[in-house]
């Protein structure tokens, strides 16, 4: 299974995910966690990565991911 290496929440209204440079760049770096809006309410864009891997023609690998969401901490 691959793991979890990075994660971006981005505003909706301020990204547009077409503009692949930025994603790229921005977003999608290993080791970049950014949760930054995690306290501010909005609509956001939830960005997982994973890699880099070495992934030969034909080959699959599991990815998994669980997304919790509550009012608050006790919510959870």
């Amino acid at each position: 299974m691959v793991g979890l290496t990075g994660f971006s929440s981005p505003s909706f209204s301020g990204t547009t995910i077409a503009a692949d440079d930025r994603v790229f760049n921005d977003f999608l770096q290993p080791g970049v966690f950014d949760s930054a809006n995690a306290t501010q309410a909005g609509d956001y864009v939830f960005i997982y990565s994973s890699g880099p891997i070495d992934l030969p023609a034909g080959e699959t690998r599991r990815f998994s991911i669980a997304l919790l969401v509550g009012e608050d901490h006790d919510d959870l």
